[in-house]
């Protein structure tokens, strides 16, 4: 190949490259955050990448008296969390969601 026929040829190439790398790069990365709060603590997930705010709940150990949220651990299904009782208190259960 030469002249027009392989400029033609790399311009194509190098299009896909940058089409495939392009969409590559758009996964969004989710993270989680557990409140320490004294009671009804949310748990909040963040789009990374953009920094707002993809979802939220109040999770049930942390409905009871004055739980403190802790622990946080995601898998692709489940929220896995932990909670100190009585504010200061131990930990009683890893919770999931």
């Amino acid at each position: 190949m030469r002249g027009p026929v392989l400029k033609a040829v790399c311009s194509l190439a190098f299009s896909c490259l940058v089409a495939l790398s392009a969409t590559a790069g758009q996964a969004d990365v989710i993270v989680g955050a557990n409140s320490a709060a004294f009671g009804n603590g949310p748990i909040t997930f963040y789009n990374f990448p953009t920094g707002t705010v993809a979802g939220s709940f109040i999770p049930d150990g942390a409905k009871l008296g004055n739980n403190n949220g802790r622990g946080l651990a995601l898998t692709l299904d489940r929220v896995f969390y932990t909670e100190l009782s009585g504010g200061f208190g131990p930990t009683d259960f890893i919770r999931i969601a």
